[in-house]
């Protein structure tokens, strides 16, 4: 019996235990990466609609530097692509020869959070 070995395993594969610990860590790391993908996409739908809202303020602002003369009515509302965009003129108290100009877009994001971007402008007449 010189060339018989006794008490040493076959080592070749893996056991049960082994391949459902690998399971496990391996599917904690993708849960962790579909998470991520879940956060970044919140942040990309944010920067959208900021710049959404950027440019319905600044196409309305330009809309309302070139109306001349201004008119005097009080602020007034209306929804553009989901977005409600807000503005007044206003004369100033202190120079009746300058105007403000303000402009709001509101929106609510993905979590129902409210959002506010504001544009404001003077201009002389």
């Amino acid at each position: 019996m010189a060339g018989h070995k006794v008490g040493i395993k076959d080592t070749r594969g893996f056991s049960l235990i082994e391949a459902v610990i690998a399971s496990a860590v391996l599917a904690t790391g993708l849960l962790g990466l579909i998470g991520m993908f879940g956060a970044g996409y919140r942040a990309l739908d944010g920067g959208d609609n900021r710049t959404v809202a950027a440019k319905l303020a600044r196409d309305k602002m330009e809309e309302l530097r070139s109306i001349s003369p201004f008119p005097t009515d009080p602020p007034v509302s209306e929804v553009v692509d989901g977005m409600t965009r807000e503005w007044s003129i206003i004369r100033s108290t202190r120079d009746n020869h300058i105007w403000l100009i303000t402009v709001d877009v509101f929106w609510d994001s993905l979590q129902g959070q409210r959002h506010n971007l504001a544009l404001k402008s003077f201009r002389a007449y």
